[in-house]
Parts: structure tokens; sequence; C-alpha cells
């Protein structure tokens, strides 16, 4: 968050910077500082600006550093405040895209462009007759893009289907 985000009069936004990486247990260690940080401040989420993270360290985040995050947001919550992510990576970002926590995770920042196509992890492409023909339908070198999708169990049920009765069947 840069100065001139923050309205003139308010307080500093306070800052707590996410180590990397994150494990399971460091969710309550990251939610105690947390809680240490905001017992010095004001309460009430209107009288202050969000509790900035920053969060450029989490380059390969995973389950457990988006536990921690959710985690950090219902703390500051409790304590009348709410965080707010700094300097989110295009794998973070595609994370918590996917995870649908896009409202309870709010981003402060454009991404930063990336100098170079990050690498998929798996094999090398191979090379010859087959690579050749496959090349027209990959996508460009680049981050990943996710787009959240709906799952198979969220489907409407077809309507108007009836089961046909032989002359044969014993009736109900």
């Amino acid at each position: 968050m840069a100065a001139a985000d923050i309205p003139p009069g308010s307080p500093a936004p306070t800052v707590l910077v996410v180590p990397a990486p994150v494990g399971r247990d460091d969710a309550a260690v990251l939610c105690a500082r947390l809680r240490a940080l905001l017992r010095g401040g004001p309460p009430g989420a209107a009288a202050c600006p969000p509790v900035v993270c920053d969060v450029r360290a989490l380059t390969r985040p995973d389950a457990a550093a988006l536990d921690a995050l959710a985690r950090l947001q219902l703390t500051a919550r409790r304590h009348g405040r709410a965080i707010a992510l700094r300097r989110a990576g295009p794998a973070l970002r595609a994370l918590i895209a996917l995870a649908g926590l896009g409202d309870v995770l709010p981003l402060l920042d454009e991404p930063e462009p990336l100098d170079e196509p990050a690498p998929l992890d798996g094999p090398e492409p191979l090379d010859g007759p087959e690579e050749e023909r496959g090349a027209a339908n990959r996508s460009p070198p680049g981050p990943l893009r996710v787009e959240p999708r709906r799952e198979a169990e969220e489907r409407e049920q077809p309507l108007g289907v009836q089961e046909g009765v032989e002359s044969g069947d014993p009736g109900p």
C-alpha cells in the first residue's frame, strides 16, 4: 500500500511480513504475531485500515500457506480489523482464485510482470515429429492461469426424465 492509498489523517497501516515457507504449524505462530501487533492499536475496522500482509516471500504457496492466510484473516476480524495481501505473486493469486477466496483475502496491488516464463514442473518436452504436430495446440509458455469452476456435485439434476413401463412389468 503506497502512502497515496492512505487517507489523510488516518493511522499508518500495520504491516505483517509473512515468511516462506509456511507450514501447518506456522499458522498459529503467525496468528500470535498478528494478535501482538493488534493489541497496541485502537479496535474497530472502521477506524483503522486493514493490516497489510506482505506475502512476496510466498513464491511456491500450497494449502498450508492458504490456510495460514485465511486464519490470519479470522484473527484480524476477531479484533475488529481485516487483512489485505500485498506483493502476492502469480502462483499465490492463482491459488486464491482456485480456492474461491478472492473476497476473503483481498489483494492490494497488481501482480508484478514476470521477466521470464515460470518453469513448469514435469518432464522436458520431446523433440521430433510428435512434438511438431502438437505445437499448434499448445498455449504459449508463461504462468499457469487457473479459473475456478463449479464441481460436478453442484450440477442441477435433469428435469422431465421419466421411466418407461413395459406391458409385462408388475405394478407398484
